[in-house]
């Protein structure tokens, strides 16, 4: 564990920290984006993937892949396989290290709280499983996989937990880092 805090530290520096941004922000502004927009062309307005959903049940799951189509099951196969493989290890290095970088300004340099940056791995880790289980349905439909589906679902509330979890950490050591600089300047 030492060597991956280590790691997310060596990570804390601009053009590394710029190039995970750039990457995170390109991602969601615009592959996610036009992927939702060409499911949403086989499925109708208001389609949305299963990795978005906190939790849903195995009928929840072939509803949404009936819905979509062979071509839209095709798309979500390969976005599942691809990009959704990658994004991962993106937002997980970025919240990392944005953690560690945090952290190590309200905590004393060694700290084991900088443990903290190792959450939002253990988020990506739930998101290549669910990423994995959706795979799996995809290549099985219409042949039911009840458990599955059910495995895809829980790991996708992993992975939002401990995702939100990240994010909670990371404003709350933005908020301890402000105000312990503001009580300082007095």
């Amino acid at each position: 564990m030492e060597r991956i805090t280590n790691f997310l530290k060596s990570l804390g520096k601009w053009p590394s920290i710029l190039l995970l941004l750039a990457t995170f922000f390109g991602i969601n502004a615009f592959f996610f984006p036009w992927a939702e927009k060409k499911l949403a062309g086989f499925g109708g307005p208001g389609t949305k993937v299963l990795d978005l959903h906190f939790g849903f049940s195995p009928e929840e799951a072939y509803r949404f892949l009936e819905k979509i189509g062979p071509e839209g099951r095709s798309l979500y196969g390969l976005i599942e396989g691809t990009a959704d493989m990658i994004y991962p290890i993106v937002y997980s290095l970025l919240l990392g290290t944005l953690l560690v970088l945090i952290w190590r300004r309200v905590l004393p340099e060694n700290s084991r709280w900088l443990r903290l940056g190792l959450i939002p791995l253990v988020a990506a880790v739930f998101d290549y499983l669910e990423n994995i289980c959706n795979l799996i349905l995809v290549q099985r439909f219409p042949q039911a996989s009840d458990a599955v589906a059910q495995a895809s679902s829980l790991m996708g509330m992993g992975k939002w937990v401990f995702f939100g979890l990240s994010a909670l950490l990371l404003v709350a050591g933005l908020v301890i880092w402000v105000v312990k600089a503001l009580s300082t300047r007095k």
